[in-house]
């Protein structure tokens, strides 16, 4: 989870207008992108290489964004947002596979070209693994757990579950 730059900060610091910043770290989510290959029984990619990351539910940062857009004493605010804990792609394949009933492997994916390769690299050299306590300060509650979220969602990892697009 890369910083704010600080010229942005500076920007919207001097423009005179109220302002929050939402940072989430790695959506549960992005494992729909897992799906076709679970469904298969094939190896999800793994293309952190077993880097931790605080994976957040995107329900949690939506409602952070509902309480930072309607509450009060989130101006001038950077909400870091993240799960409970920091957990690797292949924790994540344990608790999918415990959730589903059967295994789910994990292979390590290379590293991709272009822009993905820095971002990916940064939270390799672990930078990602980050739980703060945001959600829970903002919305007076613990976030979901990666395991929440899976169980949830289940159905799009399941054969005939549908398009993970919709499962958010």
């Amino acid at each position: 989870m890369s910083s704010v730059p600080a010229p942005a900060i500076a920007s919207l610091r001097g423009s005179g207008l109220s302002w929050t910043i939402l940072r989430p770290s790695v959506f549960a989510s992005n494992a729909l992108w897992w799906a076709p290959a679970i469904r298969a029984g094939e190896p999800v990619p793994d293309p952190v290489d077993g880097a931790r990351q605080g994976v957040v539910d995107p329900r949690d940062v939506a409602a952070v964004a509902v309480e930072a857009l309607t509450g009060t004493g989130h101006d001038a605010a950077v909400h870091t947002l993240t799960g409970p804990a920091a957990i690797s792609v292949g924790e994540q394949a344990l608790i999918l596979g415990d959730v589903l009933g059967r295994d789910v492997a994990v292979t390590t994916a290379p590293l991709p070209a272009a822009a993905w390769a820095a971002g990916i690299a940064w939270s390799r050299d672990g930078h990602n693994a980050v739980v703060t306590d945001d959600v829970r300060r903002v919305l007076g509650r613990a976030p979901a757990s990666f395991r929440t979220w899976a169980q949830d969602h289940r159905d799009a990892f399941r054969a005939g579950g549908g398009s993970p697009a919709t499962a958010f």
